[in-house]
This record gives structure tokens, C-alpha cells and sequence, in this order.
């Protein structure tokens, strides 16, 4: 419910009444009546001007209060989509009543909404269109302007409305608009004109308008700049939309396609992914458009060009009007154009829905797929995964089902970036132990599992996992190479007493090898703990232990200081150092909350104690750990197997 603050409310709300009132329109029904009554009175011959007249009996005012009146009398009339229609009407007549320059300064005044009244009003910008008297320049200026405010927004489809009804019922109109538009074609006016002229192709146009239409098109089609061309061709996909596509202009689009002599098939080839989408069309036609398409795929292809081949995939696959599996498949078609780029963020986004409904609908297909979209772009799908905002819902699905043994297949990969995507997904998704049957001879797989273990950073929890999958298949390999792996679980051991220890334990505490390795550690621990109780060790160093408080200190700003730095929430708020006192209060939204008793929290994550205590020696072992990997690529392996 409105909340009226001043005098000017109470007096909108006052004539917005009587209006009403005057017109037996009553504002307690429930559903749409009220708005149907007044578009019945606003559609009568005069009656749009002659409501506008009650509705603002001291003239129109060129400031806020015209849209406040309008805001009045929607909340009179309900909330809802109906009363768009009739408040669009009143809105056309009280421009007709004011000067072009006038219009604009209420048009600037419109744009400069910041509320959601914006949108609101947006779904009447039709009906205003429709009978407003606004010179085309100023038409032109609004147009653009309005959609650089909502271009990134999802409620759109007044705006879009109002550029069918512009070329529906006010055709000479458009016409002086898209001939205005056309010199100085930024991204904003490209895309009108480009809508505009799909609209006006299916329009009701007289002879004169036929002629002047067919000059305007080839004028765009075999202008010498791209840019109009490109208007031309992407122009069929509003028609398409608008009234369909004949044999006769299919033919015709698809011959321009062929022949490509002015180098347009980036977006030829969007607009035919638009067809194939296009349930309206015959099936001949889709298949067709379906057929070309597919022969052009390629890793080659625009950045644009794959966001529209992923698309027409996404929506038909396993959709209930498919093409024939000759003619279109839609895993084939993704993984012809990889690799897609990390930063094609829209085409990664429906790629992540693709893959999610192939994944409910059928597991082992979505991992042979996967499989063959890790071959061709592991570095580009590591890098989304990676990222803050990556493919979140598809990593919780993959998660539900486990997927342990395509994550296995990966990271035991020959090839370095499918390998290191699977050691990601590994531990992203908290895997569990490795299937036995991958490491059945495969040999090398399983070394290059162990040195690249060795190469990243992993938790302790999936360190322990990655060694209770190897360690029962190593009695096949070397001396060497099992006294390496010896070696580093015992060195991992050492690294991450705690996690690595208990979970080794819970998944490997029945093998020999964890046990020796879990009872050499107890002992070296005893001993190291006799060692600390010892006379000397007590000895203390002349200013070792201010030394030490102050190292603390100095990591303990350091720490706070980035966390000020990097975090959102901190910088949302005011940090206050409490000096006393066993409560505090927040300071929210202007006012000082009720005080609370301090309470202690904490958060802890255990660090590899080796890499600080000799990191020297750690990266000795990364390198030999990467030398080896290089050996085993190029197949020199005969020294770490048995002969």
C-alpha cells in the first residue's frame, strides 16, 4: 500500500480519485476490471485527451510529478500488466499536449528512474508509442537511449513491443527512424535498426511502401560496410519471428550463405543456428539450414559464432521436435568448434546447462563426452572450473554422482592439461579412491599420477586418497620407483600430521606400506619429543623469544591488513578496535543495535609443515618430480619398470 508523505500525493491521489469516480470506474475490485473499464473510456473517440485533461488540470508538468501522477493512478488501478494498455494511451495524448523539446525533458526524466518504476512504466511504452505525436528525431534519440539504460537487464519486452508496434501501425514513422539511425550505427542503433527492419519486411505495406522497403533492403544488403550487412542478415531473425520465412526467402538466404562473396558467414552462420531452433519452420527448411551449418564448424569460428552453435545445441538436445541424426548432432557440434576461450563467460554458462541435462539424463554418455571436451580444451574448462564464478551447478551434480572413475581417467592422462583438470575436479569435488581398474596395465598412467601428485597443491585429505589408490598397484613397478613412493608418504606423513594421518588410516590402515610408514612416524615423533624435554634443548637463545613474539605480531597485521584489503564484507563495515567491556553493539542502517555479549570464534587450516621447514629441499623435489613426468612423455621409462 502507497504511503502518502506530502501534500503533492494527497493531491495526485485526490485527482486520480475523482477521475475515477467521474468515470464509475471503482478501484475495489480484485482483478482487472478497473484497468478494462478505463482503456475502454481512453479508447473512444477523444477520450484519451479528454481523461488526460481531468488527470492534469493545470497542464502538463515537465518534472516529476507527471510520472507521479501516473504512479498515482496504476496504484489505483492495481498492480498489474493490465493497466499497462490504458496508462500507455494517457501517456501519448499528454505528449501530443507539449512541444518536442518538452517531450525529451520528460523522456530524461524517465531514464533517469533508478527505481523499479523504470521497468513498470516500460510495459506501457507500446501504447504510448502507438498514438504519440514525437517527431522522428526525437523518436530516434529516445530509442537508442532507452536501450543503452536496459540493455542489460531482463525486462525488455515492452521496449522490444513498442519497436513492433512502431512498424506495425505507424509505418511511415519507422521508416524516418531507421533511415536516421542508419549514418551513425553504434552497437544500439545497429541492433534497432536491425529489429526494425525484420519488422517492417513482415509489415502491411502499401505500393509505395513496398518500394520504398525493397530500396532500404538491398540498400543494407549489398552495402559496402559490414556493419549494414550484417543488419540485413541477422534482420531475418525478427522476421522469422514476426511472420515466419517462405521457401522462396529461405532459398534465397541460403544461396547468400553459400556463396559467402563478401566474407558474412560469421553471422550467417548465427542466423541459421536461429533457424534450426525454430520449431515454427518446416523440418525440410531446418534440416537444410542444419546441414550447412555443420559443415562449417570449426575451432576457427567467431567467439559469437560458438555462443550460437552451443545455444541451438543446448536447446535441441533430446528435444521433443529434433532434426534427423544425419543432419544434427549435438555433442558433435560442441566439440567441433572447442576450444572455446575462458573469457566467452555466456558461452560457457550454456555450456554448463548442456552438459547438466546430458548428465541427467544419461551418466556414461555425459563422461565420454566430457572425456572428449577434456581432450580438446582442458586448459580452457580447467580455467573455468577454477574460477569464482565456474560451472557451480554442474560441479554439484557431478558431486551427487560421485564420477570418480572419469576423474580417475583424467588424471591419469599422458597429456598435462587433461591431467591437471582432473587433479582439480579430484579435489573440488572431494573424490574418493581411485578404481583399481584404471591402473591395470597402465603403468606409466600410474607414474605420472605419482609426480604429478607432486606437482600440486591438494589438501591432505586427497593427498591420502591419491596414495591409497596407487600404493596396492606399485609391487608391479621398480625398486626405485616403490622406494619413491615410500619415500613420500612418509615425507607427506611428516608434511600433514593430522588430516593426511587419520584419513590414511581410515582408507588404508589394513596395507603394509601405510602401517610401516604410520608406526616410523610414531617412533620418529617419540623421539623428537624426548629430544624437546632434553637439558639442552631448554637452553634459550639471548632475545629468541621477543624475537618470536614479535614475528607472531608482525604475520598477525600482516594478515589483518590483507584481509581488510582483499574482503567485501570487511570493507562494507567499520572497524573498531574494543579496548573494554564484555559486549558490543553494531552500527546498521543509521542506527545502533541492541549490545550483545563478545563471543570467540575461530577457523583453522592445516599448513604443510615441510614446505616451511625446508622449502629448498620441496623444490627439488617439484623439479625432479616435473623432470621425471618430461621422461616419461618422451618414453624414456625402461629405468623405472621392471624388465
Amino acid at each position: 500500500m502507497k504511503t502518502t508523505d506530502s501534500p503533492d500525493d494527497q493531491l495526485s491521489e485526490a485527482i486520480v480519485t475523482t477521475l475515477l469516480a467521474g468515470l464509475a470506474i471503482s478501484t475495489n475490485s480484485e482483478d482487472s476490471k478497473p484497468a478494462q473499464q478505463l482503456l475502454s473510456a481512453v479508447t473512444e473517440i477523444g477520450g484519451a485527451d479528454r481523461i488526460v485533461g481531468k488527470l492534469f488540470p493545470l497542464g502538463i508538468p515537465i518534472n516529476d510529478k507527471f510520472f507521479e501522477r501516473i504512479e498515482s493512478l496504476r496504484d489505483a488501478l492495481g498492480n498489474g500488466d493490465s493497466a499497462d494498455e490504458p496508462i500507455g494511451y494517457l501517456w501519448g495524448a499528454a505528449f501530443g499536449r507539449v512541444s518536442n523539446e518538452q517531450q525529451q525533458g520528460l523522456f530524461d526524466l524517465f531514464l533517469e528512474n533508478k527505481r523499479h518504476d523504470l521497468f513498470v512504466n516500460l510495459g506501457s511504452f507500446p501504447s504510448m508509442i502507438a498514438i504519440a505525436d514525437v517527431s522522428p528525431k526525437v523518436l530516434a534519440d529516445w530509442l537508442s537511449a532507452l536501450h543503452i539504460r536496459i540493455e542489460r537487464d531482463f525486462a525488455q519486452d515492452g521496449f522490444w513491443k513498442a519497436l513492433r508496434i512502431l512498424c506495425a501501425k505507424r509505418i511511415d514513422r519507422a521508416f524516418d527512424v531507421l533511415g536516421l539511425l542508419t549514418p551513425n550505427l553504434i552497437p544500439s542503433h545497429q541492433l534497432i535498426a536491425t529489429v526494425l527492419l525484420g519488422h517492417l519486411r513482415c509489415a502491411r505495406l502499401s505500393d509505395n511502401q513496398s518500394i520504398e522497403f525493397r530500396k532500404v533492403e538491398l540498400a543494407f544488403r549489398d552495402h559496402t560496410l559490414p556493419v549494414l550487412r550484417s543488419c540485413y542478415n541477422w534482420s531475418w531473425s525478427s522476421t522469422v519471428g514476426e511472420c515466419g520465412l517462405t521457401a522462396e526467402q529461405f532459398l534465397s538466404l541460403l544461396e547468400r550463405a553459400q556463396l559467402d562473396e563478401r566474407g558474412d558467414a560469421e553471422n550467417l552462420l548465427g542466423l541459421m543456428c536461429r533457424l534450426v531452433q525454430n520449431p515454427s519452420l518446416p523440418a525440410e527448411m531446418r534440416e537444410s539450414a542444419a546441414t550447412w551449418v555443420s559443415q562449417r564448424l570449426s575451432p576457427g569460428i567467431s567467439g559469437d559464432s560458438k555462443y550460437h552453435v552451443v545455444d541451438v545445441a543446448w536447446r535441441l538436445h533430446d528435444s521433443p521436435n529434433p532434426l534427423s541424426s544425419q543432419q544434427f548432432d549435438a555433442t558433435e557440434w560442441i566439440l567441433a568448434i572447442q576450444p572455446i576461450g575462458p573469457d566467452e563467460t555466456g558461452t560457457w554458462n550454456i555450456l554448463e546447462q548442456f552438459l547438466v541435462k546430458l548428465l541427467k539424463a544419461d551418466v556414461h554418455r555425459f563422461s565420454k563426452v566430457f572425456r572428449r571436451l577434456a581432450s580438446s580444451n582442458a586448459a580452457g574448462l580447467g580455467h573455468v572450473v577454477g574460477h569464482a564464478r565456474g560451472p557451480k551447478w554442474l560441479l554439484r551434480e557431478m558431486q551427487v554422482l560421485g564420477l570418480i572413475e572419469l576423474i580417475g581417467s583424467l588424471m591419469l592422462s599422458s597429456d598435462r592439461p587433461t591431467r591437471k583438470l582432473g587433479f582439480q575436479l579430484f579435489e573440488e569435488l572431494e573424490a574418493g579412491v581411485i578404481p583399481a581398474s584404471l591402473f591395470s596395465n597402465n603403468p606409466i598412467g600410474l607414474q605420472l599420477l605419482f609426480y604429478e601428485m607432486q606437482l600440486q597443491i591438494l589438501r591432505p585429505q586427497s593427498l591420502a586418497r591419491i596414495f591409497v589408490s596407487l600404493l596396492p598397484h606399485i609391487q608391479t613397478m621398480s625398486l626405485e620407483f616403490r622406494a619413491k613412493v615410500k619415500d613420500e608418504l612418509s615425507l607427506q606423513a611428516t608434511n600433514f600430521r593430522g588430516e593426511f594421518r587419520a584419513e590414511l588410516q581410515r582408507l588404508g590402515g589394513h596395507l603394509d606400506v601405510v602401517r610401516v610408514a604410520m608406526d616410523e612416524l610414531t617412533s620418529y615423533l617419540d623421539r623428537l619429543e624426548v629430544a624437546n624435554r632434553s637439558g639442552i634443548a631448554s637452553i634459550e637463545v639471548a632475545g629468541a623469544r621477543r624475537a618470536a613474539v614479535m614475528y607472531r605480531r608482525r604475520i598477525s597485521q600482516h594478515i589483518s591488513s590483507a584481509a581488510e584489503e582483499h574482503s567485501v564484507l570487511m570493507a562494507m563495515t567499520t572497524k573498531v578496535q574494543l579496548l573494554y567491556s564484555r559486549v558490543s553493539s553494531t552500527f546498521i542502517n543509521g542506527k545502533l543495535q541492541d549490545s550483545q555479549p563478545l563471543s570467540r570464534f575461530s577457523s583453522g587450516v592445516e599448513m604443510p609443515f615441510m614446505d616451511f621447514c625446508d622449502p629448498e629441499e620441496m623444490a627439488m623435489r617439484r623439479m625432479s618430480a616435473a623432470a621425471a613426468i618430461s621422461a616419461l612423455v618422451r618414453g624414456n621409462i625402461s629405468h623405472l619398470m621392471r624388465g
